[in-house]
């Protein structure tokens, strides 16, 4: 392969990424967002990860 080739795969790769973030985001905002979402949160509460 050639460079070219190489950056062109790499640089369709980072676009399709950003356009899946795009779209979490804008999930999120229009308050779609997944559960799941939540149970990455942790919050101290009183000294212990909650």
């Amino acid at each position: 392969m050639e460079i070219k080739e190489l950056l062109q795969q790499a640089e369709d790769r980072m676009n399709k990424s950003i356009e899946a973030l795009k779209h979490e985001f804008a999930s999120i905002r229009t308050g779609r967002a997944s559960v799941a979402l939540l149970d990455k949160v942790m919050v101290d509460y009183y000294g212990s990860p909650t």
